[in-house]
């Protein structure tokens, strides 16, 4: 990866939080979940990883499956890599769980730090008695402008929509981020007719929106003392 070329998981990040601060723009699991699987797309982009739907012990679901010998060159997504190789295949949806639960507030610390040294975003602190709180606003927009201008050439058929962006717009979409991409009404028509196509095999977004139903179950269980 160069200066110039940022993996879907720092997008994501660019775009899901605020530019006067760098706080997140949804709630901390749906940030963690798009962060999840934004990691995972960046390693099926560089088939680390792979999906295969196959009969494994007494299932048969859309599982990952680590590439033999392959490695990559990110400390995120490394560490990624080694748990998902050091676990039997599992669900995209597991993953999705587990990476989350695991990984996303660290990992966010170190996503803005490591935009501040690209340059892309500032950071100031303000000390208070009990704790110390950073603000990262964005100081540079034209990395995350050229990444809202490269989804919307994909989006108008001006340039091709490649699979990272389809994915990383579904996911946007998931989340209720759309709005990030500050699209005109005639764009956004355009992305939602889009988007009825990325659902069919947009198996991550599949992921996420599983778990969100489980999370809304579990909530309403939990308000239903009788059920």
């Amino acid at each position: 990866m160069t200066k110039s070329k940022l993996f879907a998981y720092q997008e994501f990040v660019l775009l899901a939080t605020a530019d006067d601060s760098g706080k997140t723009l949804v709630g901390s699991r749906n940030f963690g979940y798009g962060l999840a699987a934004s990691i995972l797309l960046d390693l099926l982009e560089e088939e680390c990883i792979e999906i295969r739907t196959e009969r494994y012990f007494f299932t048969t679901a859309p599982r990952i499956y680590p590439i033999e010998g392959k490695e990559i060159n990110d400390p995120k997504l490394e560490v990624c890599l080694n748990l998902i190789n050091s676990k039997p295949p599992r669900t995209i949806k597991f993953w999705i769980d587990r990476l989350s639960s695991n990984y996303k507030v660290q990992f966010k610390k170190d996503i803005l730090s490591e935009m501040v040294d690209l340059g892309i975003l500032g950071k100031t602190t303000k000390d208070y008695i009990l704790f110390t709180k950073s603000k990262f606003p964005t100081i540079n927009a034209y990395i995350e402008n050229g990444i809202r201008e490269r989804l919307k050439n994909g989006i108008l058929d001006k340039s091709e929509l490649t699979f990272k962006d389809s994915s990383l717009l579904s996911i946007l979409n998931c989340l209720q981020l759309k709005t990030e991409l500050q699209l005109s009404s005639t764009e956004m028509t355009a992305l939602n007719l889009k988007l009825q196509n990325f659902y069919v095999n947009d198996l991550l977004v599949h992921a996420i929106w599983k778990l969100g139903e489980e999370e809304l179950d579990e909530y309403t269980d939990f308000l239903n003392p009788f059920k």
